[in-house]
């Protein structure tokens, strides 16, 4: 696909969105993007479209309320989305952790079907699953999303609060404590 004709803004993307500086234009408005979209486009060794993912334009709203009461585990994200997934779970105002362990609240899994070891220990933890939708949803709609609709598998031992009860009710992390934490990646 080659560029279009497009005038284009590029933004760091930290940068509020009621942040964005008015520039002067000349019957069209630029597209603003962020420095995400250039590394995507810099991965690919290709023009990607700024629609294509969330994180090629500024975020709606950052940090989230009750972003920063979560510890946030991912699987299966390689890469650039690895890179990106987990600024975006930082900026808004949550905990990455490269480690899975049961001080997570959440792990997030790029594709439908997890690395068995570690939904075996999500489930042993009573961590909640999701899939990558649940993080853009929260991205596009600018705030914390249950996780009930986006869960991977059910849960069979007493639930861990949903997202949105997450202000209200503090994460016990002792408890179903284990030994030890999984690394992630691939």
């Amino acid at each position: 696909m080659s560029p279009p004709s497009h005038e284009f803004l590029l933004v760091p993307h930290d940068l509020p969105a009621d942040s964005i500086p008015m520039i002067p234009t000349h019957g069209h408005r630029p597209v603003v993007v962020t420095d995400m979209w250039v590394e995507r486009n810099l991965h690919r060794k290709q023009y990607v479209s700024p629609e294509t993912n969330i994180t090629n334009v500024p975020f709606r709203r950052f940090p989230m309320p009750g972003f920063e009461r979560l510890v946030v585990c991912s699987t299966r994200f390689e890469d650039v989305d690895l890179l990106h997934m987990s600024k975006a779970v930082k900026l808004m105002g949550a905990t990455y952790d490269e480690e899975f362990s049961p001080k997570a609240s959440v792990l997030i899994c790029n594709n439908v079907v997890p690395g068995h070891e570690k939904l075996r220990h999500a489930q042993h933890w009573n961590v909640p699953t999701v899939t990558a939708d649940w993080l853009w949803d929260c991205v596009r709609s600018g705030e914390l999303r249950a996780f009930r609709t986006y869960l991977v598998q059910p849960h069979s031992s007493s639930p861990r609060p949903e997202a949105h009860n997450a202000q209200k009710e503090p994460i016990d992390h002792n408890k179903n404590k284990d030994k030890g934490g999984m690394r992630l990646g691939k």
